[in-house]
């Protein structure tokens, strides 16, 4: 799940840092490999009103 942090710097810290960890050790237990940072999107504008929906759930999920 992504969290909401202050910058995007904050938001790739938190990728490598907390995120990657665990489910670095999630794969290894489910599939006995490593996990990767394989893709991100970052999304800084979108010119076309209405294209893009963010969806803010108030309830802890995932990391």
């Amino acid at each position: 799940m992504n969290k909401i942090v202050p910058t995007l710097e904050d938001a790739l810290d938190r990728l490598e840092t907390v995120a990657y960890p665990l489910e670095n050790e999630r794969a290894k237990e489910a599939y006995g490999v490593d996990s990767a940072i394989a893709k991100q999107l970052i999304l800084r504008q979108e010119l076309e009103e209405g294209r893009t929906t963010v969806v803010l759930i108030r309830e802890h999920l995932g990391y």
